[in-house]
């Protein structure tokens, strides 16, 4: 049974207690120098930037801080924990910094919420240093009020990233957005967070407009209601609201002239708030406030998390404001066709020897067979043809000729890639274009749920990848991202895909984390470098990239191969899914999760001078350690910024294993038994000087030494049993190392593939 309780000097994590297992080390990436837990601190560093600029932050009279303080009792930021081959949702939340003593701080923090739900870190930022010297500054001695720019930018931008790293968590933020869709269905009935689609209104100078005009106190307000053709403007006045500052939308959306004029001459009670009231015709004077002088900035809508079967209406229902023929509900469904027959379609990855992925179809009943339709798949992949058989047959005609023509397709996808005006394309080749779209973004989110799992929340297995819940942004429709994902779904489809570009797609499916480098480059990558390592069977070099998980739009994702024991290459290939904050495992300032590049010299591992044997017999290789474990950790002798496992035995380290290293050897030296079952022995020359070493050989004498790797010496070849034990066999290959390894369950088939290798030099046989 869990047991949970305050520990003193545990800091934000307080509440967790023993839930978590690897509880010091989640109290140091949460507070240490690394840590994400800054907001309190960062707060300090922006007030005391903001004194030696002679100035402090005040609240606006606007904001109502006892109200935003009661309110925050909603809400706690939800920690995640990998331990015990899961990742798991803890019962108790982290400790959040949303309220403090000072009025300023709070009404900055308000502030900072709420547009967190709509904006990344760095526009947020931008806003934020717009707004601030406008209303929530108070110069000292009546000094002219400084701008942000320079280090007190640099202050600021710290402190929103330490506020986003718990807001992104929060379930506080879910309240809030559930409150505005509320709010919006009964206003428009169709209530959407979706981007501007067309360049009459900048809607950046429109939401530093009303921004300005709501910190702005109530008496010094020449309105009484606020009107807007934006949106988003209408819903980030909802946010605000919640968040206790003094406005409110208006529930009724003017729609003409007689209904403009009759909103807007009718006064407000004396306790009733200003209204931000939506005006969706081209009538009367809006957005009053607008700015003319902007910052350089792009507004894309954040990502927002969702469950995966809630993304078609998030997608589609976003294109009512663009293509008014649009047939949302038909998109939907289409959708979830395209995903299920996707989902049933593909098997779990694999990985080869090389590095490459391979998703391969089920059958070959998937297979697309009309040329027609397999031309028309060629505009995002030639591979997809190889799952999409039935959903192309259901939704498209079988002759494409007219608005289902390729060219004509191409033509529109392309236009609205280059941001051309869409207002005269023909409403039947939007909705074709749609249909396709639907299809194809359909079918990579089925494809990639084969490799998610959702996190727990119990003693339970994972639920299904129904359950899952990611972050997606609306802009995916509309922009080039379906186009890469698709591509890079199809490299996988084609099996030569390389893993880091696999990871990239899975990573930005799950969390929505925006990559350095796009998706459908020649080499995708989602890190600043790609390791080489040496194929342990041919001595040739493979690329891997290090990055094992990612923490992005409060969603976290963490590949397996960390998460249970690493016993097999494929393992890196399946991703945990969770919404909440990561505890025990480091995350890098751009949100990635990074494997160590530390190794270390091995020692030389003792053995038999003079081996005698002329059989290798599987029932000779001995017994496995049954208290040894294999644990990723940071990586603290070297960076603790980055991951490495640590091998135990009862308890006490025996030697450390770089993660890259052992994906390597399993994903290159791994080999599959040909046999009708696993012989039992192979006869071998007594001049190939062979013996068997025992784990208890290999491991236990580590305990004695500096925790080091061993190699095995020129003209030794060694035999070691793991059992098919996944953590054994991670153990022995982490710790091991010689000219050329085998891993297999038959010792058989695993000496034959040996002899097909140069074998001048060490080598070892893992079996099991």
């Amino acid at each position: 049974m869990e047991i949970a309780f305050n520990i003193p000097g545990a800091g934000p994590l307080a509440q967790i207690g023993l839930h978590i297992l690897s509880f010091d080390a989640a109290v140091h990436l949460a507070t240490g120098a690394i840590g994400w837990w800054k907001a309190r601190e960062r707060s300090q560093s922006l007030a005391q930037s903001l004194s030696a600029r002679k100035a402090s932050l005040v609240s606006t009279s606007a904001f109502d801080s006892a109200s935003y303080r009661e309110r925050r009792n909603v809400g706690t930021v939800q920690g995640l924990g990998v331990q015990e081959g899961v990742l798991r949702r803890f019962p108790k939340g982290v400790e959040s910094t949303a309220v403090s003593q000072d009025p300023g701080i709070d009404c900055l923090r308000a502030l900072a919420t709420g547009l967190l739900c709509l904006c990344n870190v760095q526009l947020t930022t931008t806003i934020l240093a717009d707004i601030v010297p406008f209303g929530l500054l108070q110069g000292d001695q009546d000094d002219k009020l400084p701008t942000f720019d320079g280090p007190l930018y640099t202050s600021l931008r710290d402190w929103v990233s330490a506020v986003a790293a718990e807001e992104d968590c929060n379930t506080f933020r879910n309240h809030l957005l559930g409150r505005v869709s509320e709010l919006g269905n009964q206003a428009t009935g169709s209530y959407k967070l979706s981007p501007a689609t067309e360049n009459e209104y900048d809607e950046l100078a429109l939401l530093l407009g009303f921004l300005r005009w709501m910190v702005t106190p109530r008496h010094k307000r020449a309105l009484n209601k606020y009107p807007t053709r934006s949106l988003r403007v209408w819903v980030a006045a909802a946010i605000m609201c919640e968040l206790a500052f003094s406005v409110s939308v208006s529930l009724v959306t003017i729609y003409s002239e007689e209904e403009y004029n009759k909103v807007m001459s009718t006064s407000n009670p004396a306790d009733h708030y200003p209204d931000v009231v939506l005006v969706t015709a081209s009538v009367g004077d809006a957005d009053p406030w607008m700015r003319s002088e902007l910052p350089a900035a792009a507004f894309d809508v954040r990502p927002q998390v969702f469950p995966i079967r809630g993304i078609p209406y998030v997608a589609f229902g976003a294109l009512w404001k663009e293509h008014n023929s649009v047939d949302a509900e038909q998109l939907v469904e289409i959708w979830k066709v395209a995903y299920t027959y996707a989902r049933d379609a593909v098997q779990l990855p694999t990985v080869s020897r090389r590095g490459m992925v391979h998703l391969k179809p089920v059958s070959k009943d998937t297979l697309v067979f009309r040329d027609n339709h397999k031309l028309l798949l060629g505009l995002w992949s030639p591979h997809l043809p190889l799952i999409l058989r039935r959903a192309m047959d259901d939704y498209l005609p079988t002759i494409l000729e007219g608005n289902w023509a390729p060219d004509a397709i191409k033509g529109f996808i392309d236009r609205r890639l280059n941001g051309e005006m869409m207002v005269f394309e023909n409403e039947e080749l939007i909705n074709n274009v749609y249909r396709l779209r639907a299809i194809i973004l359909g079918t990579v989110y089925g494809a990639c749920s084969k490799a998610l799992i959702p996190v727990a929340t119990g003693h339970d297995q994972n639920a299904g990848s129904d359950f899952l819940e990611v972050a997606f942004s609306p802009d995916s429709v509309l922009n080039s991202k379906v186009s890469n994902w698709a591509a890079t779904l199809g490299k996988a489809l084609g099996g030569f895909l390389e893993s880091s570009g696999w990871t990239g797609l899975l990573l930005e499916i799950a969390t929505g984390i925006e990559q350095s480098q796009p998706l459908n480059t020649l080499s995708p990558s989602l890190t600043t470098q790609q390791i080489k390592v040496n194929n342990a069977m041919d001595g040739q070099q493979v690329r891997m990239g290090d990055v094992f998980g990612a923490q992005a739009n409060g969603v976290f994702a963490v590949s397996d191969f960390l998460v249970r024991p690493p016993g097999h290459a494929d393992n890196a290939l399946l991703f945990h899914v969770g919404t909440g904050r990561i505890l025990n495992f480091p995350v890098v300032e751009n949100g990635y999760l990074r494997a160590s590049q530390a190794t270390t010299p091995p020692s030389e591992l003792h053995l038999n001078p003079e081996p005698e044997l002329e059989v290798l017999s599987r029932q000779t290789l001995g017994t496995t350690m049954s208290e040894i474990r294999i644990d990723a950790e940071p990586d603290w002798a070297s960076n603790a910024q980055t991951i490495s496992f640590t091998v135990r035995n009862s308890g006490t380290v025996v030697v450390r294993v770089n993660v890259i290293q052992l994906l390597e050897r399993l994903m290159s030296s791994t080999t599959t038994c040909q046999c009708a079952s696993p012989v039992a022995e192979v006869p071998v020359q007594r001049s190939e000087r062979w013996q068997v070493v025992t784990m208890y050989q290999l491991l236990q004498g580590q305990q004695r030494s500096s925790r080091r790797g061993v190699f095995v010496p020129d003209q030794h070849r060694i035999v070691v049993g793991v059992q098919d034990d996944q953590t054994s066999r991670a153990s022995v290959v982490g710790t091991l190392s010689c000219r050329r390894m085998v891993i297999c369950k038959c010792i058989h088939c695993a000496y034959t593939e040996l002899q097909k290798r140069k074998t001048v030099g060490s080598a070892a046989l893992i079996i099991g």
